[in-house]
C-alpha cells in the first residue's frame, strides 16, 4: 500500500513539474517577445522585449530541485519506494510530453497558414511544459539515476522484494 501512495506521490510530483515549467516557457516567450501574459495565457500587456533570466533560472532550480526529490530525497528509503516513486514520476512526464506534442498546433508547410500561439490555460502549460527540453532531460537522468540502481541490485535483492510485496498483499 505504502508503495502506491509513493507511486501517485511520483505522479502528482511528474504533472506538476510539468505544469509549472510550462508557465515559465509561456512566461519566458512573452519576455523574448515583449509580450506579458497571465495565468490563463492571454496576452494582457505589450513592453519591450527582454532576457527572462529569473525564469530561465526558476525552470534550472524547478529541474535541480525535483532531480533531488525523486532521486536522491527517497534514496534512504526501500527499494521498492524509490522504484515506485521514480516510476510514477516517468510515466507521468512521458505521457504528458506525449500529450503535448498531440495538442501542438500543426505546421502547415509553404504557403498554407499555420495556427500561432499558445492554447489556454492548463492546456497551453502542457503543451509548452511537455515540449521544453529541461522536461526531457530530466527524464534521461531519472531513468540514468534509476537504472544505475537497478544494475547495482543482485538477484538477492529481487528475491527480498518479491518476499516482501507477497508479504504485504
Amino acid at each position: 500500500m505504502r508503495t502506491v501512495v509513493w507511486a501517485i506521490g511520483g505522479v502528482a510530483l511528474g504533472v506538476v513539474y510539468v505544469l509549472l515549467v510550462g508557465i515559465l516557457d509561456v512566461q519566458i516567450i512573452g519576455a523574448r517577445a515583449g509580450a506579458v501574459f497571465d495565468l490563463n495565457n492571454e496576452l494582457v500587456a505589450v513592453t519591450s522585449p527582454s532576457i527572462p533570466v529569473f525564469q530561465m533560472l526558476a525552470t534550472a532550480s524547478l529541474s535541480g530541485l525535483v532531480f533531488y526529490v525523486v532521486t536522491i530525497g527517497v534514496w534512504k528509503r526501500s527499494a521498492r519506494i524509490r522504484v515506485s516513486t521514480g516510476a510514477g514520476f516517468v510515466v507521468a512526464v512521458i505521457s504528458l510530453v506525449i500529450w503535448s506534442f498531440a495538442i501542438a498546433p500543426v505546421v502547415v508547410p509553404l504557403g498554407g497558414a499555420s495556427p500561432k500561439g499558445i492554447a489556454i490555460g492548463w492546456e497551453g502549460w502542457v503543451q509548452k511544459g511537455g515540449a521544453n527540453p529541461a522536461v526531457h532531460v530530466l527524464i534521461i537522468l531519472v531513468l540514468g539515476a534509476h537504472l544505475r540502481f537497478w544494475s547495482t541490485l543482485s538477484s538477492k535483492d529481487f528475491d527480498t522484494m518479491e518476499n516482501l510485496s507477497k508479504r504485504n498483499e
